[in-house]
């Protein structure tokens, strides 16, 4: 009916061609995201205001606005190679400035533990 064409799966269930599509471009695909790993951090919508006019304070009659406009604001992301002594290993991670700051005061295993990117290092066995 109306040209289109349904596919069954091995397991029975149907399949519409589109989302069979979607389904192997999404598994394709890496994630591209302007996001911190650490902080979560990501872009943020807000306003851009225009004024004109001298402010009171300035002996003025005040500002009155001319314009607001949509705009983004965006994390400062970093694609940084840390080296983590207690893995004795570098960890590739995407980070923001504040992480990055985060990361020298505390340590890299602290952080990136507690962010769920490395797996706690395990103890040496006696021998």
């Amino acid at each position: 009916m109306f040209g289109l064409q349904i596919e069954t799966t091995p397991t029975g269930t149907a399949q519409d061609p589109l989302s069979k599509a979607l389904q192997s471009l999404q598994t394709s695909l890496p994630a591209m995201s302007r996001r911190c790993q650490v902080t979560g951090a990501g872009t943020r919508a807000g306003r851009s205001i225009a004024r004109r006019g001298l402010p009171k304070k300035k002996g003025g009659v005040g500002l009155k606005t001319t314009g607001v406009s949509k705009r983004t604001f965006k994390v400062n992301v970093q694609t940084k190679k840390i080296w983590v002594p207690e893995l004795k290993q570098h960890v590739r991670v995407k980070l923001s400035t504040r992480a990055l700051k985060t990361i020298t005061r505390k340590g890299a295993y602290r952080v990136l533990l507690g962010a769920g990117l490395i797996k706690p290092a395990r103890p040496k066995q006696a021998s």
